[in-house]
């Protein structure tokens, strides 16, 4: 009986987005787990307009005044999933919950919605598949519990035929949501519940169903949720008071140090700042600021710029190459493709696409 719930819960696209999701480069985003940072202070950009931010380490540990949900927004591009990815992952994050779970047994669930994907990777009812699945994957002795309608009917036609035919289950959105608030009454101070959930925006059957499952759990003083999204009207009126921060607010160091590591990989470019050392600098410079905030616009004008340096660019040709991208991202799709040959425009489609379903 437990397998065949499972079952009706899992879906062979489950875990495709977290496979999609750029990896965090290295040394990036380590600064969310500096205790010594955020509480207004407007680290790592260049611009006059950062928002104060929540320091991410007390949220984890529950110390001062952090609420039950940390809301990660940004714009298009900035990197939030990538960012999601890695703190849902990283050991710090387990290291720090675990100050504030204590001895209680500890779970982590995490979804990430694609707007670009299947049906069920950008629904409610794929979301609550999946955290229910991962749950009862690590909480076995739950399933009887949650799902005790359900598991006395199997009961019946196991008894009766001997078998349950596992394909015949399809549990209706509304009941996996009496399921899941249901879970969220079960959290007490021995079973605490950490939700990693990004992209909000990306979910396709309304934000503000997606906004009511969040203020019910965020209800549980035992349940903390780390969500992100762009910053739209509904969830600045849902979430603008609580922990959060404004991710290209905060990135500029990462970018100048993606930028760095990717062109001085490049043996052209090394020859070139022994030639023009401040002109290199420069256009570094200029890049993280043309960027703003946005990683992954960075990850297209880098690689930009590396076709020319293969074509024998000199820094002054770089600098023309980068003044001549767009700073808006929609906007660098349709320079490039502009300068793509007709022949390989269906092949660009398709990586525009993917570039546009990863910011």
């Amino acid at each position: 009986i437990n397998a065949a719930l499972l079952h009706a819960l899992d879906y062979s696209t489950r875990t495709h987005r977290q496979q999609e999701i750029f990896e965090a480069h290295q040394q990036t985003f380590k600064w969310i787990f500096n205790h010594q940072l955020g509480e207004g202070q407007g680290h790592f950009t260049s611009s006059r307009e950062a928002r104060p931010w929540s320091n991410f380490v007390e949220w984890l540990r529950g110390e001062g005044n952090s609420t039950r949900v940390y809301w990660v927004n940004g714009k298009a591009g900035s990197g939030k999933s990538t960012l999601m990815q890695f703190i849902a992952n990283h050991e710090e994050t387990e290291r720090h919950l675990r100050h504030w779970a204590g001895d209680a047994d500890l779970q982590g669930l995490s979804f990430y919605f694609w707007n670009s994907g299947t049906g069920l990777q950008h629904s409610r009812r794929g979301f609550l598949r999946s955290l229910l699945f991962s749950t009862l994957m690590k909480r076995p002795e739950l399933t009887k519990k949650l799902f005790s309608a359900e598991w006395r009917e199997m009961a019946k036609k196991e008894k009766r035929y001997g078998v349950i035919n596992q394909s015949e289950w399809d549990i209706p959105l509304r009941r996996l949501e009496q399921v899941f608030n249901h879970l969220i009454t079960l959290a007490t101070d021995d079973f605490r519940l950490c939700l990693f959930i990004d992209g909000l925006d990306e979910a396709k059957d309304g934000p503000e169903e997606i906004v009511d499952l969040i203020n019910i759990a965020a209800g549980s003083p035992f349940v903390k949720i780390c969500l992100s999204s762009r910053p739209w009207l509904v969830f600045e009126e849902a979430f603008a008071n609580l922990s959060s921060l404004r991710l290209q607010d905060l990135t500029y160091q990462d970018i100048q140090l993606y930028v760095r590591e990717k062109l001085q990989r490049d043996p052209k470019m090394e020859r070139l700042e022994g030639v023009n050392p401040e002109g290199a600098k420069s256009l570094v410079k200029n890049i993280v600021a043309k960027a703003n905030g946005v990683f992954l616009w960075v990850r297209i004008a880098t690689k930009s710029l590396l076709d020319g340096l293969r074509n024998w660019d000199d820094i002054s040709d770089l600098q023309l190459r980068l003044d001549e991208l767009p700073s808006d991202l929609t906007a660098l799709y349709s320079h490039m493709l502009d300068r793509i040959e007709p022949f390989y425009f269906s092949q660009a489609s398709k990586i525009f696409r993917i570039l546009d379903a990863a910011s």
